[in-house]
C-alpha cells in the first residue's frame, strides 16, 4: 500500500507557500489571505486525485468512518473524505495570516 507522510506534506506545502509569496512580492502582486488559501485548496485537491493516494491520506490521518471532519456529514466517496480530512489537518497546522506576516516582516 502506498503511504502518505502528513509531516512531509506540510513541509512541502509551507515551501510552496513561501515560493508563492516570494513570486507575488517580486512581481508587485498583492499578497492576500484568499490567494494563499486558494493555493492550499489546490494543493490538497491535487494530492487527492488518485484513489490510492486518497486511501493513503485517509489511513495516515486516521479517518475510517467516512465522516466529513469539516461538515460532520457522511462523505460520498474516498476522494471527498481524503480532501476534507487533509484540508482540516492543514488548517490546523498552517496559519495563513502568520505566514503572510512573517514574510512581510522579513521582506518589506
Amino acid at each position: 500500500m502506498k503511504t502518505f507522510n502528513k509531516y512531509q506534506f506540510i513541509r512541502d506545502l509551507n515551501e510552496e507557500i513561501e515560493q508563492e509569496l516570494a513570486y507575488n512580492y517580486s512581481r508587485g502582486i498583492e499578497i492576500t489571505y484568499d490567494s494563499i488559501d486558494e493555493l492550499i485548496h489546490t494543493s490538497v485537491e491535487n494530492q487527492c486525485i488518485y484513489s490510492y493516494d486518497a486511501w493513503a491520506i485517509a489511513y495516515e490521518l486516521g479517518e475510517n468512518d467516512f465522516e466529513n471532519p469539516v461538515t460532520g456529514e457522511t462523505c460520498k466517496d474516498i476522494y471527498e473524505l481524503a480532501f476534507y480530512s487533509l484540508l482540516d489537518y492543514v488548517q490546523g497546522e498552517i496559519d495563513i495570516d502568520a505566514a503572510i506576516l512573517d514574510f512581510e516582516t522579513e521582506n518589506i
